[in-house]
């Protein structure tokens, strides 16, 4: 779910590049047919903005999610193909280090992964 309101971000040119490279790892590498998650929400007290995607990896476990974000890492290198360079989520890294995010994963369910960044909201004054 998406706030109804406009949100201004830090960066704010930075953010499309980041979601882009969020919704193509998710698709590319979900289960055919599955459901891919995009949610947003904001606490205006503490100024920060949370983006997730979420989609299903049933071969993600816990112990995989600290390499996630590293350039080239594939957790089987059988899906390599020339198509796909293993630098979507490190991009998304250094694009929310750009901006003052933070970027993170967690195993929600067994198979359901959600990247998840965090980012401050622009002063509106």
């Amino acid at each position: 779910m998406l706030p109804s309101e406009p949100t201004l971000v830090i960066g704010n040119d930075t953010w499309p590049l980041l979601l882009e490279n969020l919704i193509s790892n998710a698709a590319t590498y979900s289960t055919p047919s599955s459901i891919v998650d995009i949610s947003m929400s904001r606490d205006e007290l503490a100024g920060e903005i949370k983006l997730a995607v979420s989609n299903d990896a049933f071969d993600i476990e816990q112990n995989d999610l600290p390499q996630l974000f590293d350039r080239l890492w594939r957790k089987d290198q059988s899906r390599t193909s020339g198509y796909h360079s293993g630098l979507g989520l490190s991009l998304v890294k250094m694009y929310a280090a750009k901006v003052g995010a933070i970027v993170s994963a967690e195993l929600k369910s067994p198979g359901r992964l959600s990247l998840i960044v965090s980012g401050r909201i622009e002063n509106k004054e």
